[in-house]
C-alpha cells in the first residue's frame, strides 16, 4: 500500500514541476511577443517569474527526496 501512496505523490510532483516549467516558458513565449510592455512587465518578471520556478523546485526537492527515500527503504 504504501508503494502506491508513494507513486501517486510522485505522479503529482510530476504533474506539479512539469505545469510550473511549461508555465514559465509560455509567460516567456507571450512576452517575447509584446510589442509594448506596458503593466505586463510586473506580471511576467516579478510575479510569475518568481512564484512559479520556486513551485517548480520546491516540487523538485520533494520528488527526489521520495525517490531516495524509496531507494533506502
Amino acid at each position: 500500500m504504501d508503494a502506491d501512496i508513494y507513486r501517486g505523490r510522485r505522479v503529482r510532483l510530476l504533474v506539479v514541476l512539469v505545469a510550473s516549467v511549461a508555465i514559465v516558458l509560455a509567460m516567456w513565449a507571450y512576452a517575447a511577443s509584446l510589442d509594448h510592455w506596458g503593466d505586463a512587465r510586473t506580471v511576467i518578471f516579478t510575479v510569475g517569474g518568481l512564484l512559479f520556478p520556486v513551485i517548480a523546485l520546491g516540487a523538485l526537492v520533494l520528488l527526489i527526496a521520495d525517490l531516495l527515500g524509496m531507494r533506502r527503504a
